[in-house]
């Protein structure tokens, strides 16, 4: 039973639970930009193939959609993006 739906408050942190894959990918790659603690547009070129590489890694790329949000989120081209990808993996 939910308290908070009969008008009490809970002191326990609510869950949040994705409802979909790209409400998945959305949260991770918003989660690995916050540490770098700075916004997307001012991260300089190595920042953002250091980030491309970590969500490689953590397999975020395997969700469709991923490249067209990332290049969105960090202003860089499809073909950037991809130029990125292929350096990391090259590595």
């Amino acid at each position: 039973m939910n308290p908070a739906a009969n008008g009490i408050a809970s002191d326990q942190p609510q869950e949040r639970y994705a409802k979909n894959f790209s409400e998945t990918m959305e949260s991770v790659i918003d989660g690995m930009l916050a540490e770098y603690r700075k916004m997307p547009d001012r991260m300089d070129r190595d920042e953002k193939k250091q980030l491309v590489q970590k969500l490689d890694k953590s397999g975020v790329f395997t969700i469709k959609e991923t490249v067209h949000y990332l290049s969105k989120v960090i202003g860089v081209s499809h073909f950037a993006k991809y130029s990125y990808l292929k350096e990391v993996r090259e590595n």
